[in-house]
């Protein structure tokens, strides 16, 4: 990878932004061990370290978590799946002026034509598994309706009814991975320094940032891909390297479907299918908002997520939303609410409760 697109990827990269920005632990250990194995990087680390902090320095007005969370979601949609900007139009604001900053940075990036970044935290990670060091913790969806889970990279995973997934607390190695038992949504959040991997019943999904399906069935295990690309292909003995894919593998596009059929190998592709898998909202929810009712905005998230949203409905009776949220996980769609709601949240399991002001 060249300086420029290194300096790119680590300026869109949501794990770098908060361990700038924030600083914690075990971020620190990641990104000290990345600096010794990539000592040639080490000057462009430093630059857009330096360049996220000029960022957050900007004058706003703003609380710092409050430019913070105007950062991650102006990052995350600076770049579509195919290189485009998307503008989530809003009224003028006081911190317009910081927002600006962020917007001509994000421009710059989205200038770029590539469409899949090599991965420099690929590591010597071989094998199959949640990494050493990273605690694993086991979810099983025991009761009768969805259940969200937010994993630390700030992805959405909706569980169907009694499925479970395991994942890490924490993703500390150069791969997200987490492994499926059953039916799930995922949103992922975008992270070109480090692909996400699922692994289903031998098959393995392989992303940077998107939305699909996995369903396993009597007939074999099935991906649908509702926005961006997924790799799909067999488990095999040890992991592949983070930025090669393997020679089997089938890529799957919008609108697609692949199945891996019980106790086989073969792929089979199925081109030009509804993306709706499971039978669940969210699969089919665009999360288009034009002058909503903010009580409808809320209902159309409970019902996506499986989450129950408090909040004052005499106080915000008035708001609407205006907004393209996408495929972004649930939180970046509770950041991009709260920019311009100026409202805040806060998440308790499956609870979700807004603070905001009138919006007469």
């Amino acid at each position: 990878m060249n300086d420029d697109l290194l300096y790119q990827s680590l300026l869109e990269n949501q794990r770098f932004i908060s361990w700038v920005l924030n600083g914690s632990k075990p971020d620190d250990e990641f990104w000290h061990r990345w600096k010794l194995d990539n000592p040639q990087h080490t000057e462009i680390l430093e630059q857009a370290r330096l360049t996220v902090r000029a960022i957050h320095g900007a004058k706003t007005g703003m609380t710092d978590e409050q430019v913070d969370a105007r950062a991650h979601a102006i990052l995350a949609h600076a770049k579509s799946r195919e290189g485009k900007f998307r503008p989530l139009w809003m009224a003028w604001r006081p911190w317009a002026a910081a927002a600006s900053v962020l917007l001509l940075v994000a421009f710059g990036w989205a200038a770029y034509q590539n469409n899949h970044v090599a991965n420099l935290l690929a590591g010597q990670e071989q094998h199959w598994g949640i990494a050493d060091g990273e605690e694993a913790v086991h979810v099983t969806n025991t009761g009768k309706s969805l259940r969200h889970i937010r994993l630390s990279d700030g992805s959405s995973v909706v569980l169907y009814q009694h499925s479970s997934i395991r994942y890490p607390r924490h993703f500390l190695s150069g791969r997200r991975f987490v492994e499926l038992t059953g039916d799930a949504f995922f949103e992922v959040a975008k992270d070109s320094l480090r692909p996400f991997f699922v692994r289903s019943g031998g098959l393995v999904t392989r992303v940077v940032g998107t939305s699909f399906s996995i369903r396993s069935g009597s007939e074999g295990v099935t991906v649908a891909v509702k926005t961006g690309k997924v790799a799909v292909f067999p488990e095999g003995k040890a992991l592949p390297a983070a930025n090669v894919k393997p020679k089997d593998a089938v890529l799957l596009m919008p609108q697609e479907q692949a199945t891996l059929q019980k106790a086989g190998t073969q792929i089979i592709k199925v081109p030009n299918q509804s993306n709706t898998l499971l039978n669940i909202p969210i699969e089919t929810q665009s999360f288009e908002y034009n002058h909503t009712p903010i009580a409808q905005v809320f209902a159309s998230i409970e019902n996506a997520y499986g989450v129950k949203i408090h909040f004052d409905r005499k106080l915000m009776e008035h708001c609407s939303l205006t907004a393209t949220l996408g495929d972004e996980p649930l939180e970046t769609k509770l950041e991009w609410i709260g920019a311009i709601l100026e409202a805040t949240y806060t998440i308790s399991d499956q609870d979700i409760t807004i603070s905001a002001k009138s919006c007469n």
